[in-house]
């Protein structure tokens, strides 16, 4: 907003208490010593009643008190002169003997000082005459002759001394909001907590916060040493974002500053503030891009807390991580090692650490903290919470049997119908069709199977453009989705549990409940585009498809075929799929472990020009829990972190002991304690036997002993 538009919305305020506050909150903030002025001349009711004095305040001075008096009008610009040196005196009474003429503000203001001077002799006073109208030259010098002859200073704030507060400070801009609805183009403390709160609106998980239960993560991160960057380590839906946002809406809640940094943000800023100006420009369109310093309002004890939206599905995990590490080393840097004014938490999955490079690994670690699903507590607690939303009876033992059936996993049993049985391979796919149903029957006017349909085309066109993250502006220009199944999904948006609606307005995005939810509709979608034969090759053989892809391959009904076809555009699918078949014995995993062991054969898999693709699938190794794993391991020429990690996973002490010796003595390395503690759980016994053989064969670097 210009100057004039706040000079023009000043000057048409007619309301005298509406100014009256503005300008006792320009003054508050303006001047230290006004601070402490007491409004006088306005009721609870925000109207106006007889006083003295509009406001009052005494400063307690090195030499005497020192009385400040205040007098607000919106008087015309005619009669300024009469409401400030009006003497009743000399004002001709209409009738009787006495002056009936009230006294104009300076001369009320000089007799209250009068009286206040003849116990405190060496009173010094000001006269603050606030205005939303201009004074004339002529009068601005007799004010202050006037004010002086009463031994009186006079601070004159008139309309363009207040304009230029309200335009030019960033708190004079929040008031110019608050009074005015002007919008801000300065970033103010106070709007930078407006903005807090609206980040956590906008990024607010599709869950019921009442369901949500305390666990040893919200602990950890609480009491977690204040590095200016922690990256939460865990597997997709167990509950490292939610434990972030909880984290940062009980910090904005009582006072503190914090926001979501979108991912697309993150990747496209060349420095973190240039990130966070970003992010506040997307939340607050008016706020200019370079305007106050967003650090400058907070410090390492009230540091800006900082949660980066989720950037594992990006496309760009590896990048993004270094680029944040980046930040924390030059801030450090910068700083000279002094605590930083930000903090910064990242949600990651523990497969993103696998392609990293030695020299950011080293550096990361000491900033990761790893959590895994529910505590056998913390997943009883979750269940019973999840139970009394729905008015269920259930019994501790009960819900402790549902969460241990769905592996304490917190998106399962936060999408969990109690009505069902707890089977954690049908919880999503029961989940979207009880979803679907009741939308359909609230609004009675399509079937739950055109939602369905609507659903699938989603996704068919996310395939077919490659987008994953969605605005409503390109959804609703997709061709397929024109008509009816537009509709459909924008009921779904606004029904909220499968897809919501987020932002502003003018960028509208689409947002899933979950990923996995979102990747179960891809499968879904694309295992009918495969029984239509409409499933295109572009498709499979995109690496960012090979999870959808391998899920196909298990939860999917395939055509004949689609095995070695994906097996030919996009053989990372095929450790994904034996992820998720982990130790199950059928013949669909023998045919998966002979195609993956004829990719294995081919000598221009093991080309130079493959290294990505091997490491990806040695890292989707290291987290699979299948007998098979160390075998088909070995097979591999390369030698790296997360080929021992699957070994030593899967039963292969060698592999621990090899990853060990690559880890410098002495160096935190937590997502390794956290893989020797599952192996120790799970082979303990013979890891003991093992770890005896190999000491009396003193062969600790064997790289050729099964």
């Amino acid at each position: 907003m210009s100057k004039e538009t706040t000079a023009q919305a000043l000057a048409a305020v007619t309301d005298e208490g509406l100014f009256e506050q503005l300008a006792m909150a320009i003054l508050r903030e303006a001047n230290p010593m006004y601070a402490n002025l007491v409004h006088t001349g306005v009721n609870l009711a925000g109207k106006t009643m007889k006083s003295p004095l509009d406001g009052i305040c005494f400063v307690q001075g090195a030499d005497s008190p020192h009385m400040i008096a205040v007098h607000h009008t919106i008087t015309a610009r005619n009669d300024l002169e009469k409401k400030w040196l009006q003497d009743p005196f000399t004002v001709k009474p209409r009738r009787g003997t006495n002056p009936t003429a009230p006294p104009g503000d300076v001369i009320k203001t000089a007799e209250l000082v009068a009286k206040e001077r003849k116990s405190l002799p060496g009173l010094r006073a000001t006269l603050i005459l606030t205005t939303n109208k201009e004074p004339a030259e002529a009068l601005v010098r007799k004010v202050e002759e006037s004010a002086r002859s009463y031994g009186l200073e006079v601070d004159l704030w008139s309309s363009s001394r207040l304009c230029h507060f309200l335009d030019n400070q960033p708190i004079g801009q929040w008031i110019r909001r608050s009074f005015l609805n002007i919008k801000e183009e300065l970033l103010s403390a106070e709007l930078l907590h407006e903005l807090s709160k609206k980040s956590l609106e906008v990024h607010r998980p599709q869950d019921d916060p009442s369901a949500w239960v305390s666990r040893l993560l919200d602990d950890t991160l609480l009491t977690n040493p204040q590095n200016d960057l922690t990256f939460i380590v865990a597997g997709s839906g167990l509950g490292k974002s939610v434990a972030c946002y909880r984290l940062l809406a009980a910090y904005v809640n009582r006072g503190g500053l914090g926001i979501v940094l979108p991912d697309h943000v993150v990747a496209t800023s060349e420095t973190l503030e240039q990130a966070v100006r970003q992010t506040l420009h997307e939340l607050y369109p008016s706020l200019a891009k370079l305007g106050s310093d967003p650090f400058a309002f907070c410090s390492p004890h009230e540091p800006l807390l900082l949660v980066v939206e989720d950037i594992n599905r990006s496309g760009k995990t590896l990048l993004l991580i270094e680029k944040l590490a980046r930040w924390s080393r030059t801030t450090m840097k910068e700083g000279m090692n002094e605590a930083s004014s930000w903090r910064l938490l990242v949600p990651l999955w523990p497969e993103a650490l696998a392609p990293l490079n030695d020299q950011t690994r080293k550096q990361i670690e000491p900033m990761l903290i790893m959590s895994g699903g529910f505590t056998g507590s913390e997943g009883r607690e979750a269940v019973l919470a999840r139970a009394r939303l729905t008015h269920r009876d259930l019994t501790p033992l009960g819900a402790e049997e549902i969460s241990r059936s769905l592996g304490d996993d917190p998106l399962l049993i936060a999408l969990h119908d109690q009505r069902e049985t707890a089977d954690p391979n049908r919880v999503i796919s029961q989940f979207v069709e009880g979803s679907i149903s009741r939308t359909a029957a609230a609004r009675m006017d399509h079937p739950a199977s055109d939602y369905r349909t609507a659903l699938r085309l989603l996704a068919g066109e996310m395939f077919k453009n490659r987008q994953i993250e969605l605005t409503w502006s390109v959804v609703s220009s997709w061709s397929a989705l024109q008509g009816d199944p537009l509709v459909l999904l924008a009921h779904l948006g606004h029904k909220g549990e499968i897809l919501r609606f987020t932002s502003t307005s003018d960028n509208q995005r689409l947002l899933f409940r979950h990923d996995r939810v979102r990747d179960w509709l891809l499968v879904d979608a694309a295992d009918e585009l495969d029984c239509q034969d409409l499933l295109r090759d572009e498709v499979i053989s995109d690496p960012y498809f090979s999870e959808v892809m391998g899920a196909v391959l298990v939860w999917g009904s395939p055509k004949p075929h689609f095995l070695q076809r994906v097996a030919y555009l996009n053989p990372l699918a095929l450790f994904h799929a034996l992820r998720l078949y982990g130790e199950t014995v059928t013949h669909q995993k023998e045919e998966l472990l002979q195609e993956i062991n004829d990719w294995l054969d081919k000598p221009i898999t093991h080309d130079p020009a493959n290294n990505y693709l091997r490491w990806a699938a040695l890292g989707m190794l290291a987290e699979t829990s299948s007998p098979e794993v160390p075998g088909l391991v070995r097979r591999f020429h390369d030698r790296t972190i997360s080929g021992q990690l699957a070994r030593f996973r899967n039963g292969d002490l060698l592999g621990g002991i090899e990853l060990c010796f690559n880890i410098e003595p002495g160096v935190t390395a937590p997502w390794r304690d956290v893989r020797i503690d599952h192996a120790k759980l799970r082979y303990g016994p013979l890891y003991s036997k093992e770890l005896a053989d190999v000491l009396e064969q003193k062969d600790l670097r064997g790289e050729t002993r099964v």
